[in-house]
């Protein structure tokens, strides 16, 4: 009678441990979203979720069947009845829900979850900036489009008021007669002259001669005064520019959630999501509850992640698309001109859903996780399904902030910002006309009056004359005296 309950415990072990290594099977349901699950020749499935069920299921010693959610929704709560995922696992319809599904309180009331397998949360999804800074062009950068035109024209005009103040000015240079200039200085303000001068006093080099005349040097002196104004300007702004470009470095609108919420030039939105919404409701953080204001007043919000990334590279403005972290990672990897940016706020946990009718479940395919993670190839799995696409990963440190380079800014200045120096050039033109006008009316009334009073000399000489004449022949009419006899 022992022998025979021996042999029938022996029995019982063998097919236990027969069938435990024979292993269970699971059905298992998922959903189709890249890269956690995607179809593979319209035959097999892929992906970071099926790669780890297949780590799980060997560690945890059981098989499964892997079908899709009938309706394709996670799992919500409607009048009373659960949807989706959720639903198949509390009718008994699957075991095991293996897709990218938060852990909320609500859900956990009616079905396990197993250990995070991947804390997510929301980033930053905006454009990749272009570096712009051309070598070539940065010695123009401190004026702007129409100063420099200004400047150009202003030169030869400068060039032909010095002519014409030498050809016209009674006391200049040019007026001065040849057989009294040794040194050629009456050539100092000719047509090749004039222009050489105005370029080698615009760039402060030296000069031979300056203007004589009261015209040509108060011209002279506001033409010093207004290269004085613009090369100081130049030379401020320059250096300013180039502190402020920093080192060569693409400029990205923000780095973080607050330098966004602080900034009003980008404008930024999100998928309706209510769990994200949520999360920034209940926060006491002011820069959360900012950012949610914001999005609850101006309505930049998108259907679907298609929509953000057309967003993204169409708006003028520039756009930043609040997403889920993985998903940003995945789009990136894929889509060589966006970029992820931010800290990862609103933080939820995705783990594996199970049937609370297949007790301790989860509790082995949390063992298994944790296993995996202690080896390193959760990461290893991550990376290679989230950030190995096509792109390169983006190293933050490589691009700056506006809000890094706000200490400092610059920009090329205006026709408004030099008005000053422009103004005291005008006045010294007019000013310069109408001294060079009056100069030349008083040189002409001089003139005239000179040769009025020429006139009376002219004519006393000339009767001086007449009468040294008359003198002269009456003299000659004289019958001679005859010489006295001796």
């Amino acid at each position: 009678m022992k022998l025979l309950v021996l042999l029938c415990v022996i029995c019982v072990i063998g097919s236990f441990v027969s069938a435990k290594a024979q292993g269970a099977t699971y059905k298992v349901i998922t959903l189709l979203s890249p890269p956690w699950v995607m179809e593979r020749d319209g035959r097999s499935t892929e992906g970071f979720m099926i790669d780890l069920l297949k780590r799980v299921s060997r560690i945890s010693d059981f098989n499964y069947t892997l079908a899709y959610v009938k309706d394709g929704n996670y799992g919500s709560e409607v009048g009373g009845n659960w949807n989706g995922a959720i639903g198949e696992l509390i009718a008994g319809d699957a075991q095991i829900a293996a897709l990218p599904m938060i852990t909320t309180e609500k859900r956990q009331t009616v079905v396990d979850f197993s250990s995070p397998i991947i804390n997510s949360g929301h980033r930053i999804l905006i454009k990749k900036p272009v570096t712009h800074n051309d070598p070539l062009k940065v010695l123009f950068e401190p004026y702007s489009l129409p100063v420099w035109i200004l400047v150009m024209v202003i030169s030869w005009i400068m060039g032909a008021v010095l002519i014409v103040i030498n050809k016209f000015s009674p006391s200049e240079w040019g007026q001065l007669p040849e057989d009294e200039d040794p040194t050629h200085s009456r050539n100092s303000f000719t047509a090749n002259n004039a222009f050489f001068f105005v370029h080698s006093t615009l760039t402060w080099q030296g000069y031979k001669e300056v203007p004589k005349s009261p015209a040509g040097r108060i011209v002279v002196c506001m033409w010093f005064s207004f290269i004085f104004f613009m090369i100081i300007a130049y030379t401020a702004n320059l250096a300013a520019l180039l502190l402020a470009r920093g080192p060569n470095q693409p400029l990205v609108p923000f780095k973080t959630f607050h330098e966004m919420a602080a900034q009003t030039l980008t404008p930024y939105g999100t998928r309706q999501n209510v769990h994200l919404i949520n999360k920034l409701s209940v926060s006491n953080d002011p820069v959360y509850r900012k950012i949610l204001a914001y999005m609850n007043l101006i309505d930049n919000n998108f259907q679907d992640i298609g929509g953000a990334m057309k967003k993204i590279r169409d708006s003028p403005k520039g756009y930043a698309a609040i997403v889920e972290s993985t998903e940003a990672d995945y789009i990136a990897s894929k889509n060589c001109d966006l970029m992820v940016v931010g800290e990862t706020i609103a933080i939820s946990q995705i783990g594996f859903a199970c049937s609370k009718a297949t007790t301790g479940l989860c509790n082995e395919l949390s063992e298994a996780i944790r296993e995996i993670r202690e080896a390193g190839d959760m990461y290893l799995l991550y990376k290679k399904w989230f950030k190995k696409g096509q792109c390169t990963e983006t190293d933050l440190d490589d691009y700056v902030s506006r809000e890094e380079t706000a200490k400092i800014t610059a920009r090329p200045l205006s026709l408004a910002d030099l008005s000053l120096a422009f103004i005291v050039l005008l006045f010294g033109l007019i000013v310069g006309a109408i001294l060079l006008v009056v100069e030349i009316l008083v040189h002409r009334y001089k003139k005239k009056k000179g040769s009025r009073n020429m006139e009376p000399v002219r004519m006393t000489a000339a009767n001086g004359r007449g009468q040294s004449e008359t003198d002269v022949n009456d003299e000659s009419d004289k019958a001679p005296i005859a010489a006295a006899e001796p």
